[in-house]
């Protein structure tokens, strides 16, 4: 904090700013129990300013000693009996929370949050001491003390706090299993357990609250309750609700309680009720890893399986299951079995699988299994390289670090991450792992940008080849004539399309000319239509339209835009195969424009009748000759291509 108080100094600062920074900063200073590093922003740093932040900060970490020592030094300058027993409670501080009951009893306004902190954190003693001292509303208190399953505080809430509303959670009160607390709301008419209520309590394996609900309040045994005691493997539950007569249910008790792996239960239910089971209980069961439970299934029931069994088993890695199926069954598994181990990353199962199996896999199984090995990489690499965290004070010498290099500032915002690992010797002294730390991360920087001015060479070398290849005149084109074009690099090309019966001689074997197989892994993107204009203006044929069209719009600012519209040869390339589509270029189709009586239109998705085979060498002129039916369509000489509004019923339809 020092070096960086001295690389801004604070007079450079908005007064608003240098609040909040000192909040801030006390913040994490508070959070840490560094008193040192607290007096020294307070008392040197910034001695004038107001505090609001570091209380609560030191209180919700324990730190006593820090709450002291504000009070006694700086008690004008702080925020007291606000919502600092917030913190306090919500982790557990009892050491904080006594203090501040002595020294920082809440403001009216703020009673509300403490008590409900208190409340859902169970601490029947303040609440006690906050109703019965501090006065404050309990509303909130018994909703969210119900909501953390502390009913004895609840309980205390309704018998000694006047409330307005006193609403029950009889659900969250049965599956946490307070039976005293439901007899007594019971008992003063706090309202009326319902089914839910019953199926709570079986869920979680509550048999006193499921006997006391049927017999006192009366609740239908619905089969609901049944089946989820036996999904979670409470047999007992499930005995005294089939005792009672409990409602028919369905195969879906015994398909859950096999999914769960409780054989116990899965052999009663077999015994005693007729509901059954489904093909998927054995493919549940083997999919969760319980072999037993499949092995009984196989001997005592008649349903079966589906591929659906070997195929979850070998996705969640349970190869003794699968193995076990392959020899017991005969329903074998599909390619999702390898492919689900692959994308899991179980490759003793895929390795099986391909020795013992004829089924195989799809391209999915590669797919995802890089998909899942990167994923993981990246997981296991989150915590590494150069980074900030607010909680930890081991990261100072790596912020020093980013502030030498000029890559973070004072305000501790890192301008730039770097992607890789940076290493240092173990138990090396700070002022060695600093050193070491910035000549690793300048190396790297350098070589970064080294690569980066070879890239740049290699690929400008390759646009102007390529470039070149392109324009180059006299490429044969099947079917198609072309003019008399000058091969020279600014000539003129003719506007004007040709007969259709000349005879074309080109200049050089259509042989020598780069086909696109040739040229794709080679061939450049432009980063910008400006930057591809500039490295194309010497070759005049390779524009459609040689009008350049400008189009002028005042700013708000006064300031006229000019915007280039001409074309930039994206379409041409759509029809050479370079290209899938036409991306952000707007043509004319003759075809298609006549069929939309005008209106707006695209070049054709499915490149009208253009075979990529014809346009492979082409250049841009004997494809704008092409496109425009061999000229006779072609618009006059000097005119832009680019999207036309609707014409009105008044208009011609003609393209113009």
């Amino acid at each position: 904090m020092q070096y960086l108080a001295a690389r801004a100094p604070i007079e450079t600062f908005d007064p608003f700013y240098r609040r909040w920074m000192l909040n801030a900063t006390s913040w994490f200073v508070a959070i840490r129990g560094d008193l040192s590093a607290l007096q020294w922003l307070m008392e040197i740093y910034l001695p004038d300013e107001m505090l609001s932040a570091a209380v609560y900060a030191a209180a919700a970490n324990g730190h006593v000693e820090i709450l002291e020592w504000l009070y006694t030094f700086h008690h004008e300058r702080i925020y007291w009996n606000g919502i600092e027993m917030c913190g306090a409670l919500d982790y557990g501080h009892d050491n904080a929370m006594q203090w501040l009951r002595t020294h920082s009893r809440p403001r009216p306004e703020c009673l509300k949050l403490v008590m409900r902190s208190a409340a859902k954190t169970g601490n029947l003693e303040v609440v006690r001491w906050l109703y019965n001292e501090c006065h404050a509303p309990a509303e909130d208190a018994l909703r969210y003390a119900q909501k953390e399953g502390y009913w004895e505080t609840a309980r205390w809430i309704l018998v000694n706090c006047e409330l307005e509303v006193r609403r029950v959670n009889w659900d969250g009160a049965a599956a946490d299993g307070a039976l005293s607390f439901i007899k007594y709301a019971y008992s003063r008419g706090l309202g009326k357990p319902r089914s839910s209520t019953l199926v709570a309590a079986a869920s979680n394996g509550h048999l006193e609250i499921v006997t006391w609900l049927y017999d006192e309040v009366h609740l239908p045994l619905i089969a609901g309750a049944m089946r989820r005691a036996a999904e979670n493997g409470h047999l007992s539950v499930v005995q005294r609700l089939h005792d009672k007569d409990c409602e028919q249910g369905d195969v879906w008790t015994m398909d859950s309680a096999a999914k769960n792996g409780h054989l116990d239960v899965v052999e009663w239910l077999h015994e005693y009720r007729n509901e059954g089971c489904s093909s998927k209980t054995m493919s549940w069961a083997a999919g969760h890893g319980h072999l037993e439970v499949v092995k009984w299934l196989h001997t005592h029931r008649s349903e079966g399986c589906t591929k659906l069994a070997m195929d979850m088993a070998a996705t969640n890695g349970y190869l003794e299951i699968v193995q076990w199926l392959h020899e017991n069954r005969t329903e074998g598994c599909s390619t999702d079995a390898m492919d689900g181990a692959a994308r899991s990353g179980h490759l003793h199962v895929v390795q099986w699988l391909h020795a013992n199996r004829a089924e195989g896999c799809t391209t999915s199984a590669m797919d995802a299994s890089a998909a899942a090995s990167l994923k993981g990489t990246i997981t296991s690499n989150a915590t590494k390289g150069l980074k900030l965290e607010r909680r930890r004070g081991d990261k100072a010498l790596e912020l020093e670090v980013l502030i030498k290099l000029g890559v973070a500032d004072c305000m501790l915002d890192a301008k730039y991450i770097f992607p890789m690992t940076l290493v240092t010797r173990q138990n090396a002294p700070p002022s060695e792992q600093v050193d070491v730390l910035t000549a690793q991360v300048q190396s790297l920087q350098q070589e970064v940008k080294t690569l980066k001015e070879q890239m740049k060479a290699v690929l400008h070398t390759l646009e102007k080849s390529v470039v070149s290849s392109l324009t180059s005149p006299g490429f044969t084109i099947r079917g198609l004539p072309t003019g008399n074009r000058s091969s020279t690099p600014g000539s003129t090309s003719p506007t004007t399309p040709t007969t259709g019966n000349e005879e074309i001689s080109p200049t050089r074997d259509t042989a020598e000319i780069p086909s696109r197989r040739d040229t794709a892994e080679i061939h450049p993107t432009p980063t910008s239509r400006k930057r591809q204009t500039s490295e194309i203006a010497d070759f005049t044929d390779h524009k459609l339209a040689k009008h350049k069209e400008y189009r002028e719009k005042i700013t708000s600012s006064g300031a006229i835009e000019r915007k280039n519209r001409q074309h930039n040869c994206k379409v041409c390339s759509a029809l050479r195969g370079d290209r899938r589509q036409p991306f952000r270029t707007y043509h004319y189709c003759v075809e298609c424009t006549k069929k939309r009586e005008g209106g707006m239109v695209f070049l054709c998705n499915k490149v009208r009748p253009h075979d990529a085979e014809e346009y492979r060498n082409a250049t841009c002129n004997q494809i704008w000759h092409a496109l425009w039916n061999n000229g006779e369509d072609m618009p006059a000489s000097g005119v832009t291509i680019r999207m036309r509004k609707k014409l009105k019923a008044s208009e011609p339809n003609e393209v113009q």
